[in-house]
């Protein structure tokens, strides 16, 4: 969880955020708003597991608030569905 929070404070440093496509090397060119690889200083997970780990920390800490038993659902793990935890959880 630390290092989801330092790479959404530096966000900058793992996102190309430049006006025009950059090379990094001869196989690898990013376009504004590319991810950097690995390999070159960026995460090394993907975004889905960064977003997952938000998810389980959400959804516990309902659980903890609410004092109740929480069961995921997938549509929550998935990045083009817009269902949330603290929009399904019932008081």
């Amino acid at each position: 969880m630390e290092h989801f929070c330092y790479a959404i404070k530096n966000l900058g440093d793992f996102i190309h955020l430049g006006d025009s496509p950059k090379e990094l090397d001869e196989e690898t060119e990013l376009q504004p708003g590319d991810m950097i690889p690995a390999k070159f200083g960026g995460l090394r997970c993907p975004g889905t597991q960064g977003m997952a780990d938000a998810i389980m920390a959400l959804t516990s800490n309902i659980a903890m608030e609410k004092r109740q038993r929480i069961e995921f659902k997938k549509e929550w793990f998935d990045p083009t569905n817009p269902a949330v935890p603290d929009g399904d959880v019932q008081a």
